[in-house]
């Protein structure tokens, strides 16, 4: 089961204390009050939802990151997360594979992301999607009105991110190397490159908001979502 959560950083709270020390220093980092303000209430707010998922105090739990910066939990091989947000929303998704069923021997092969994204009107669409999209999408959107054409940009990329942050690599891996469904189906295809065919991959596209689109994307049998 993949949980989904999704809140307004006005209904998150400010919690310095259960920070460790290196998220401490990376909210020092911020030049702009409000980013720190907003980092340490996404920071908090994911270790209060870890922390109830397996049952250790916040402040307790630490963090593990794999070289493009990757957060992994120290301790639950068997948790997988993931943390996005966009202007005034935050998205989390959280999955807890099952070892003992057999399905999850293979720990590599299971993978969770997630990505939401504000439409954002200054953005120039058809240039930006020259530089990151597959000929395939860039095709797509060439044959929409310009109001489809802005919805479909926005969608197309939250999923290709939401691939990208479940892979592991972000943005190294490169946005143009695989193409995404552009439909509006809850599950949407994705053609990857072969070094990632054989794993299951799954791509959910939600419409949680007017102005944002919202994707998640898993690898392995980590079943349903669940909007929380």
């Amino acid at each position: 089961m993949i949980s989904v959560y999704l809140r307004k950083y006005d209904d998150l709270i400010l919690d310095h204390d259960i920070l460790s020390d290196d998220e401490k220093l990376r909210r020092d980092g911020y030049v702009y009050e409000e980013l720190a303000v907003h980092y340490v209430k996404r920071r908090s707010w994911l270790r209060r939802e870890l922390s109830g998922v397996v049952g250790l105090a916040a402040n307790e739990l630490q963090f593990d990151y794999n070289k493009y910066g990757k957060p992994t939990l120290m301790g639950y091989p068997d948790i997988l997360f993931n943390l996005s947000h966009s202007k005034n929303y935050v998205l989390l998704a959280i999955a807890r594979s099952d070892p003992s069923s057999g399905r999850f021997e293979e720990r590599s092969r299971i993978a969770l992301g997630c990505d939401i994204e504000w439409m954002d009107p200054a953005v120039e669409i058809i240039e930006m999607a020259e530089l990151v999209f597959s000929t395939v999408e860039r095709s797509s959107l060439k044959q929409l009105s310009d109001k489809e054409a802005r919805k479909n940009f926005f969608a197309i990329w939250s999923r290709k991110e939401a691939f990208i942050k479940a892979q592991g690599s972000g943005i190294s891996y490169g946005l143009d190397r695989f193409t995404v469904g552009v439909e509006d189906d809850v599950k949407i295809d994705i053609k990857v490159p072969s070094e990632d065919s054989a794993r299951d991959w799954t791509l959910y596209n939600l419409d949680l908001l007017p102005d944002y689109k919202v994707a998640i994307c898993s690898a392995g049998e980590i079943g349903e979502l669940v909007l929380r």
